[in-house]
């Protein structure tokens, strides 16, 4: 356990650092999403809605920033250090999830992301699996098909096949 005394940090800070992290996250996701194709208002491409999930992530964090410094109670909590690991790991995992789709495509980066996020979780092996094949497979299946918006492809695999 950390006191926050010791190390002068509070909630507030925590929490601030939180919203930084997700602003951050929020511009990555608009950045390389910025290389799908954006669409039009009638058929969005494959890149619109993770463009407004990043400009809505930049914003909300924003709004936290600005709202926790205009009320911010001066509270001190003790905050666990398994708390932080986990939280950074999380954030890490995603992060790495995001920039990893564009090099290996959809259905890979998200088994080995939805593998890894359930191995930390504690999933049993079987479930693990059985998340890691069918998840992929059905949002593929629900936004290529049924929604038409296609999903990142492997690259060279892409171009042996085009």
């Amino acid at each position: 356990m950390i006191n926050i005394d010791m190390v002068h940090t509070s909630i507030a800070v925590r929490d601030e650092l939180s919203s930084v992290l997700f602003i951050a996250l929020g511009i990555a996701i608009v950045y390389v999403s910025s290389s799908f194709p954006s669409g039009t208002t009638r058929a969005p491409g494959a890149g619109f809605f993770p463009q407004l999930l990043g400009i809505a992530i930049v914003v909300l964090a924003s709004i936290d920033i600005v709202t926790r410094r205009k009320f911010e109670a001066d509270s001190h909590q003790q905050i666990e250090l398994a708390d932080a690991k986990t939280f950074l790991t999380v954030v890490g995992l995603f992060a790495a999830y995001i920039f990893v789709i564009p090099l290996i495509g959809f259905i890979i980066s998200t088994a080995i992301y939805l593998y890894l996020i359930a191995a930390y979780s504690g999933v049993t092996f079987k479930r693990r699996v059985l998340i890691t094949i069918v998840t992929p497979v059905v949002l593929h299946y629900l936004f290529s098909e049924f929604l038409s918006l296609p999903l990142p492809e492997i690259p060279f695999l892409a171009n042996l096949l085009s």
